[in-house]
């Protein structure tokens, strides 16, 4: 911040942009050096809406359980299991976040291991699942309910039959179970409803791309759609676009350590090589975001994500330490 002004958002920017956007405020103002300008400059952004300061709120309350459960982990007392591996993590890099004191020292250090994907994110630290920068899981939710999540992806458990889907990417097998109606799974702006099917959903920046491998799925969002196996569709908040056919064998063709990108636009590719590489790809031109490329990506060679994705937009690129490229 100390180099300029933060960049100007859209007014209407979604929940998840404020969110991540007040939890990289929160952080910063746990550095003490923080100037008067940079601090000024955090009030008017709280002050902007509601939703603004109810954002900066809940990452004020995100970091007080995080320490709260590493404090508890330190002490020797059981975390929420579903949260213990994260915490773990936190505990065994304590050189790196904490203190002598136990306490969040090192918080600037902290959000640099986060973005060159050394460390989760706090969505990451407090979900019930979550998987890292370049590392896929497969998770038994319960009997007939089984995901298979991409890397840097987090789900949470709503309740017994629901989860949420806030990053990334996972397929989800559901199993026709007696006595249980729906599964149902909350992502972006849509729900998605399933008896008996697999179905992909991936979140691409400001939309939800839902595609159906087997049987059928109901998505319920500004508008309501069925899809069939061997069909996709996209949600945005104003807007569904309708089905269009999918080869049922070419969805989540990452589970096979591929990303196939098909008439995307740069700033989607990008996110999700990030969600891949170790370190971060930053675009700085922005007037080239909605750039569409098409290719295919090996995720199983990530240091040959890079140079693949160069040759493919032609831009001016700069590679500085830690992994971080500037692009355009």
């Amino acid at each position: 911040m100390t180099d300029g002004d933060p960049p100007k958002k859209d007014p209407h920017q979604s929940d998840d942009d404020l969110r991540r956007q007040a939890q990289d405020y929160v952080a910063l103002e746990a550095v003490e050096t923080l100037s008067k300008a940079d601090k000024e400059r955090i009030l008017e952004w709280r002050s902007k809406s509601d939703r603004h300061e109810r954002a900066y709120q809940q990452a004020v309350e995100a970091w007080q359980r995080v320490v709260a459960g590493t404090a508890r982990l330190q002490a020797g007392s059981q975390p929420n299991p579903a949260q213990e591996r994260n915490l773990a993590s936190l505990t065994t890099r304590r050189g790196l976040i904490f203190g002598a004191s136990g306490t969040i020292a090192g918080i600037a250090a902290f959000q640099g291991a986060v973005a060159l994907g050394i460390l989760p994110g706090l969505d990451a630290l407090l979900a019930d699942y979550a998987t890292k920068v370049g590392e896929q899981s497969t998770v038994s939710l319960e009997p007939g309910i089984d995901v298979a999540l991409d890397a840097g992806t987090i789900l949470d458990r709503i309740g017994p039959q629901s989860v949420n889907l806030t990053a990334g990417a996972a397929v989800f097998t559901v199993g026709a179970r007696p006595g249980v109606e729906r599964f149902a799974v909350m992502a972006g702006p849509a729900t998605i409803t399933a008896r008996k099917a697999v179905f992909e959903i991936h979140h691409a920046n400001e939309a939800v791309d839902i595609a159906c491998i087997e049987g059928e799925a109901s998505i319920a969002a500004v508008e309501t759609r069925t899809l069939a196996a061997g069909q996709k569709t996209r949600c945005w908040r104003d807007r569904v676009e309708d089905p269009v056919s999918v080869a049922p064998d070419r969805i989540a063709l990452w589970r096979d350590g591929f990303l196939v990108v098909q008439d995307k636009t740069l700033s989607e590719v990008i996110a999700d090589l990030n969600r891949h590489r170790r370190g971060r790809i930053i675009l700085i031109d922005r007037s080239v975001a909605n750039r569409r490329i098409g290719g295919t990506f090996n995720l199983r060679q990530p240091n040959a994500l890079l140079p693949l994705l160069l040759s493919l937009i032609s831009l001016p690129h700069r590679e500085l330490p830690g992994g971080i490229v500037l692009v355009g």
